[in-house]
């Protein structure tokens, strides 16, 4: 059985998920502070084994630090292609853009480098969504018909592409998506509320 909190930290209110399986705790993405993320897995006495990160921009990884500190078992997964994104010199350009410093003086690197058709965990597959950054990654449950969509799929949105993305590839990847996940599915994004796949086919103007 899996179950899901969500805790919405950061200036960028970006959603972190604790995913329980049967197989173990997950965290899909690493906001900054990381905090509180931290109490609410030691309050249950969980011991995260696993994150993966849905893409590689800094509001989505800052708190991989704070929680390698905490967790030293837990494994870090990313795209191979967003691996590299896991750079200071990186995260200090891109959080200049937004005129931030960046709070963090070492960001740890990969332990897994994932690809489409991947299963990171119990039965969720990774699927390549690229366009918001060149290595965005969705995963998708068939059992618990749940995907979570990093940034890529937003409430009636999408995310970005003037931070490394690529309009064209998002598109693209918006089309799998509307193509392979039933209306059934819920989506739980990256920033904002959660949807249904069914809801953004007739309401959001991307999948329309």
């Amino acid at each position: 059985m899996t179950t899901i909190q969500v805790r919405t930290e950061g200036d960028f209110a970006v959603n972190c998920y604790i995913v329980n399986t049967d197989s173990g705790c997950v965290i899909i993405d690493a906001p900054w502070p990381a905090d509180g993320i931290i109490r609410q897995l030691e309050s249950k006495s969980a011991k995260p084994e696993l994150v993966v990160l849905t893409h590689g921009h800094f509001d989505h990884i800052l708190g991989l630090g704070r929680l390698k500190e905490s967790f030293p078992q837990i494994k870090i997964a990313v795209s191979r292609t967003d691996s590299t994104m896991l750079d200071l010199d990186i995260i200090r350009r891109d959080m200049g853009f937004f005129g931030l410093d960046c709070p963090v003086s070492s960001i740890p690197q990969a332990d897994i480098l994932l690809c489409g058709g991947d299963r990171p965990f119990s039965d969720f597959q990774v699927i390549e969504t690229p366009g918001h950054t060149a290595g965005s990654i969705s995963l998708y449950s068939e059992n618990d018909l749940i995907l979570f969509s990093g940034d890529t799929l937003f409430r009636s949105s999408v995310g970005r592409t003037d931070l490394g993305g690529d309009f064209s590839q998002l598109s693209a990847s918006l089309k799998k998506l509307k193509a392979m996940i039933p209306d059934d599915c819920r989506i739980l994004p990256g920033h904002g509320s959660f949807s249904t796949m069914g809801l953004e086919k007739e309401e959001n103007a991307y999948l329309i």
